[in-house]
């Protein structure tokens, strides 16, 4: 029951956001609108975690999510790696982008978002793409998958709910190329 209005919840909050998004695309509704719609809606697994959590779990639920969202159990060195590879693979794509001769303006920033400076559009993909989509799928939806089963078929099962919340973006620009269907679902 916990996961069935974490998943439902989930997907309602996300797609309530998505779907100006998806019929502004289909020629449904007229009109600009906002491209934050599409960073707001990445907060649906987590809203709905949070929700969900507060609801079965009262407050020490919440703390002890939160505390598995802040309190990494790895040795230095993991934490070392997770820090500084994403710096190491940056320097590594620019100096590739240099060999290239491409403009090194427009490194790192996203046609998407074309209104966020360069570090305002990191921090919000962190936040939102980062915090908001992994508290929900990993955070809460996974360790309750495998206090019932092996780590395989629970995660299996949650790359294929968890597509499924985020299958809407195939709908819109903003959210994935069509063509990057297969991609989206192997990289899960």
């Amino acid at each position: 029951m916990i996961l069935l209005l974490f998943f439902g919840l989930a997907y309602c909050l996300s797609w309530v956001t998505w779907l100006p998004l998806v019929l502004a695309e289909q020629g449904w509704i007229a009109g600009q609108l906002s491209q934050f719609l599409h960073l707001l809606g990445s907060l649906g697994s987590a809203l709905a975690a949070l929700i969900v959590t507060a609801l079965y779990g009262g407050k020490p639920g919440l703390v002890d999510l939160w505390r598995r969202m802040v309190n990494w159990r790895v040795k230095e060195v993991w934490h070392a790696i997770a820090w500084l590879s994403p710096v190491g693979l940056f320097f590594i794509a620019a100096l590739v982008t240099g060999w290239q001769g491409l403009p090194w303006q427009s490194f790192g920033r996203s046609a998407k978002y074309p209104d966020l400076p360069l570090l305002a559009y990191w921090l919000a993909s962190i936040v939102f793409y980062g915090w908001g989509e992994e508290t929900g799928w990993r955070g809460f939806a996974l360790p309750q998958l495998q206090a019932r089963q092996s780590a395989l078929a629970a995660t299996i099962k949650l790359s294929f709910f968890g597509r499924c919340g985020t299958c809407r973006c195939f709908g819109f620009p903003m959210g994935c190329p069509k063509w990057a269907l297969g991609k989206w679902w192997v990289g899960t």
